[in-house]
Formats: structure tokens, sequence, C-alpha cells
């Protein structure tokens, strides 16, 4: 028989103790797309998508599903069909439309070779989103994003 499960709102599951999230990386280029999935495979399960259609149709399902929302979105700014400023504004919206608001809205971090403001300004007060990381992605400057979202257990060095 399984460990129990017990969900925690709006976005973690706790298996005998241990916190299992849920991540959206969309990402088109292979290898940064490998590295994010690296570094957060240790603290749950990753969904990829490679470009801006994908991450939005898996958002969108993950909704659908009922199942447990994403705990973080890392969001490419520059993807094929949709780029991350517009997968960021449909996340929003499907999060609206679902009820979704504050608190229980995903947690989005656009991750980017990208170092305008113009970019960084329509994310962070647009789009809401709560982080920014510059590529190629430091896996200490994640770690800290995801202790600042509670993501982490305290003493979780992972």
């Amino acid at each position: 028989m399984p460990p129990p499960v017990r969900h925690l709102y709006p976005f973690v599951q706790v298996v005998a103790g241990k916190k299992k999230f849920s991540f959206l990386i969309a990402e088109d280029e292979l290898t940064s797309r490998a590295l994010l999935q690296i570094m957060l495979s240790p603290f749950g399960q990753c969904r990829v998508a490679r470009d801006g259609r994908e991450a939005v149709a898996l958002f969108a399902d993950s909704l659908a599903d009922g199942a447990e929302p994403y705990a973080l979105v890392c969001l490419d700014i520059e993807m094929p069909g949709l780029d991350g400023q517009q997968v960021l504004q449909e996340i929003r919206r499907l999060e609206r439309q679902h009820g979704r608001t504050d608190t229980a809205m995903a947690r989005v971090v656009m991750v980017t070779a990208l170092a305008d403001s113009r970019n960084i300004t329509e994310a962070m007060v647009v789009g809401r989103c709560q982080g920014y990381l510059r590529k190629p992605v430091d896996p200490f400057l994640l770690h800290e994003l995801l202790r600042q979202f509670c993501l982490l257990d305290e003493g979780d060095d992972r």
C-alpha cells in the first residue's frame, strides 16, 4: 500500500513527510531545458514544453484535469509559437478563468539571456511574474528562488 498523500493548499503534496512539487519548464533550447530539469527534478516532477504553445497547453491541461497546480513555471522569454511574455499572459488568463487568484496563482520565473529592462518590467508588472533568471542559470540563484518561494524545507540542500 502506498504512503498516504496529504494535499496542502495550493500546490504541494506531502508524501510520507516529503514535499513533492510539480514544475513546468518552457524552453526551446535543449541544453537550457535539460539543465533546468536536472536542477529542479530533486524537488519534484518536471513537465517540459519546447515552445510557447505547448507550455500553454500543458498548463491548461493541468487546470482542466484538476491536478495539483504547478508550484513553479520557468519561462524562456524567446520561444517559437508564443514568446514567454505571451505565455505568461495566457497562464494568468487561464488562472482567472479557473478562479485562481493571488496565493493560488502559479509562481512564474522568466529565464532568458536578455537583460533589457523592458522585458523585465513587462514580466514583473504586467504579467505578475515573481522572478527573473539570466542564462546560463546559476543553480545557487535558482535554489535561492525556491527558498524564497517556500518550496524548500529549512536546511534542504539537495
